[in-house]
């Protein structure tokens, strides 16, 4: 299996057009995440993890090392940009390239970001 290295950006399937494009008229990031039977969205705070955001939103995803080695809170990117991990040490490229994220690791860099925990 093929990892991700640390720091290495991962984009969603239409994250490439939508970074282009996202980035030039966007001065903020909109998050929006679903899980936990309901949808909410926020602007991103900044520093703040996919993980973290979704917490602040009231929700409760799964984690458990927060470190990027377990996969437990791994979500879908279903729409939007794309984002940056600091760490991978559980996905494939292809599960990448799919749009899956370790949340723990990854924070937006787009104009907008549409995660879905499943």
């Amino acid at each position: 299996m093929e990892r991700i290295e640390a720091g290495q950006r991962a984009e969603s399937r239409r994250g490439a057009a939508a970074r282009s494009a996202g980035r030039a008229a966007a001065e903020s990031t909109r998050v929006t995440i679903r899980g936990d039977r309901r949808t909410a969205g926020a602007e991103h705070r900044d520093g703040m993890t996919i993980l973290e955001m979704a917490r602040f939103l009231g929700m409760n995803p799964p984690s458990t090392c927060e470190s990027g080695h377990c996969g437990a809170c791994t979500a879908r990117i279903e729409s939007g940009g794309d984002v940056e991990m600091r760490r991978n040490e559980v996905l494939t490229a292809a599960e990448v390239a799919a749009g899956w994220v370790p949340t723990c690791q990854a924070r937006p860099a787009g104009a907008s970001v549409h995660v879905v925990y499943e």
